[in-house]
């Protein structure tokens, strides 16, 4: 994905940078009982869609011929790499990523160790690109 960004204009979050739960999609090797068919289609629409703000992390900067590629993630244990479970407090905005849907709601992966986040269905905007 390309992603506009304040100070360097453009970034670049490649798909094995989304998150670890799209890497196991995108390598076809999931740790659950899902069907492996099912596995196969990633739509990034599903992902992101244009004009969503992400929150990025830069990974690295290249310079070829004088041009620079500014390499971003979106992975929420390098975004919240600095947060602690005790840190943690009410109306806090964290990265997350859904890791399952569950009947009444979603368990996100926040990246940070000891921690899984639920997040209720009434409270998830489903939009589509």
């Amino acid at each position: 994905a390309v992603v506009s960004t304040q100070s360097t204009g453009t970034g670049f979050v490649r798909g094995t940078d989304i998150s670890e739960e799209v890497n196991q999609v995108l390598d076809n090797n999931p740790d659950d009982d899902e069907d492996l068919e099912d596995q196969q289609d990633l739509d990034l629409c599903d992902v992101v869609s244009v004009g969503q703000y992400l929150t990025c992390s830069v990974i690295d900067v290249v310079t070829v011929n004088k041009t620079r590629k500014v390499n971003l993630t979106t992975k929420p244990e390098i975004i919240n790499c600095s947060v602690k479970k005790q840190d943690i407090n009410k109306n806090m905005v964290l990265q997350g990523v859904v890791q399952s849907v569950e009947e009444y709601g979603y368990l996100v992966n926040v990246g940070v160790a000891g921690v899984t986040a639920f997040l209720t269905k009434g409270d998830v905007s489903h939009k589509k690109c």
